[in-house]
Parts: structure tokens; C-alpha cells; sequence
């Protein structure tokens, strides 16, 4: 660049407008920012008072069935075999839901049907 160049956009850089100008785009970005963190922050804490309250549905649903027995007259279940085959027949998993028993770390009930996701898939199970 010329010598005469290079001053004359080393003084329009720092004209009231450009300074002006990097203000604005400066409060935009801080603005853009500060407003992405808040909606980020009030979607996640309701997705977790969501599943929150779904892990509680379906407590209360095993809760129910448990205290139910297996004659429905209260006598309790035996073994958690049979507590865990009633409550996986009478539940319906969501659009979106997946459900399986668990039995010392193994896969012993997996419910019938198609579902979304595959729970008792050895890379799943291995983070459970």
C-alpha cells in the first residue's frame, strides 16, 4: 500500500462512525450472547423438571403395581421377576420412550413391540 494509502485508512478507522459502528456490533454480539445462554438455561432446566416428573410417573406406576401384589390383593411380590414382568406388560412406553429391566446389571426384560431406541444394545448397557 502507499504511504498516503495506508494514513488515509489508518484515519477513517478511527472516525466517530467506525467507532460508532464497532459499539453497535459490540452490544449486538453481547446482547446475541447474554440471550442464547438464557434460553440454553430455561430449556434445560424444563427438560429436566420433564423427565424429572416422568421418572416419578412411572415410580409411582411400579409403586402401585407393587403394593397391588401379584393377585391384586396386596400380598407382596416374591421375587423381582414377577414385579418387573407386571409392570413392563401393563406399561406403554411414549412416543419417544424405550423401557427395560434391569436384574444385577443384566438385561432381563426388554418390552415387546417396535421401539424408538434399542436399549439392550451391548454399547448401551455398558453405560448403565
Amino acid at each position: 500500500m502507499p504511504r498516503g494509502l495506508l494514513e488515509r485508512f489508518r484515519t477513517e478507522s478511527r472516525s466517530v462512525r467506525v467507532r460508532i459502528l464497532a459499539v453497535v456490533l459490540t452490544f449486538m454480539a453481547i446482547g446475541l450472547a447474554a440471550a442464547g445462554t438464557v434460553t440454553f438455561s430455561v430449556q434445560l432446566s424444563q427438560l429436566n423438571n420433564r423427565i424429572n416428573a416422568e421418572l416419578r410417573q412411572e415410580a409411582g406406576e411400579m409403586q402401585q403395581i407393587a403394593l397391588a401384589g401379584p393377585e391384586g390383593d396386596g400380598t407382596p411380590y416374591d421375587n423381582l421377576d414377577d414385579l418387573f414382568f407386571a409392570y413392563l406388560q401393563s406399561g406403554v412406553p411414549g412416543e419417544y420412550e424405550s423401557m427395560m429391566a434391569l436384574i444385577d446389571g443384566e438385561a432381563e426384560y426388554v418390552i415387546a413391540g417396535e421401539q424408538p431406541f434399542n436399549l439392550h444394545r451391548p454399547e448401551v448397557l455398558g453405560l448403565v
